[in-house]
């Protein structure tokens, strides 16, 4: 697109989402549909990262002035699509568009699509170290997953937060999670984690798990091989070889709060 078609454009969709002064304002209203999609083929034509963004921004914006569910649903697609493209060059400009594309999905009732785009903030969040971030949006993931059709996607992103809780070291809070669960290897993991805070619970543990509760509240020589055997005979959910080898590490005697 040369300069000038491209100027004839962005005039064009200028006008079309403000507003007339009176009294011609009294017969025509602003188009912000026709208006966004003129800066959306803008962007679209544009090679150069920033300048195509930049459009896009100006499209959202624009879904953003009109009133309704419409308009929040185009913005929450614009700003999706803003946010993908921005993902390697631009992570903090991707995931504040992709909070503010789950945030208008969610205020159109589409959870689905707002857990999605939270999820992918979290997961980048993540990648950058920003693990209270992370945190933040998966939270807000959950509250997305809130209805019976969504309880395993809800486990998923719950056992995720019980992961960045350990990773924050808070590992109290990431014990309430798994003990949510109601079930023995997640009791087991709950037991891990008051076990590492030092402060251990008699919880409802069973099996072979059992052992090494145990073990740790009786003699830490002993819960180191009972562990050791427990790691090279079990096939271990992700949460619980990672519990162990923490639970490992500080059995070191230069370690030692257990």
């Amino acid at each position: 697109m040369d300069a000038e078609s491209k100027n004839r454009k962005l005039k064009e969709a200028e006008k079309l989402r403000t507003k007339g002064t009176f009294p011609l304002s009294l017969f025509s209203s602003p188009d912000y549909d026709a208006s966004a999609e003129i800066f959306m083929e803008v962007g679209n034509m544009e090679e150069d990262l920033s300048e195509r963004v930049r459009y896009y921004e100006e499209a959202a914006k624009t879904y953003e002035m009109e009133e309704g569910e419409y308009g929040r649903y185009q913005a929450s697609q614009v700003y999706e699509k803003i946010a993908q493209i921005c993902e390697d060059e631009h992570p903090k400009k991707s995931i504040a568009a992709y909070k503010r594309s789950g945030m208008y999905s969610k205020q159109c009732g589409r959870e689905s699509l707002a857990a999605i785009s939270f999820q992918r903030a979290s997961e980048i969040l993540k990648k950058e170290g920003d693990l209270n971030g992370c945190l933040e949006c998966l939270q807000k993931v959950a509250e997305c997953y809130c209805g019976s059709n969504w309880k395993h996607h809800k486990r998923k992103v719950m056992r995720d937060i019980a992961d960045v809780y350990i990773e924050l070291g808070k590992y109290g809070l990431a014990a309430k999670v798994f003990l949510s669960f109601k079930e023995n290897i997640y009791n087991f993991c709950a037991f891990l984690c008051y076990a590492i805070e030092g402060s251990p619970l008699d919880l409802d543990v069973d099996g072979d798990e059992r052992e090494i509760c145990d073990a740790l509240e009786r003699d830490f020589n002993e819960a180191h091989k009972t562990i050791e055997e427990y790691i090279t005979t079990h096939a271990m959910i992700t949460e619980v070889r990672k519990l162990l080898e923490i639970v490992k590490e500080k059995l070191k005697p230069e370690n030692d709060i257990l």
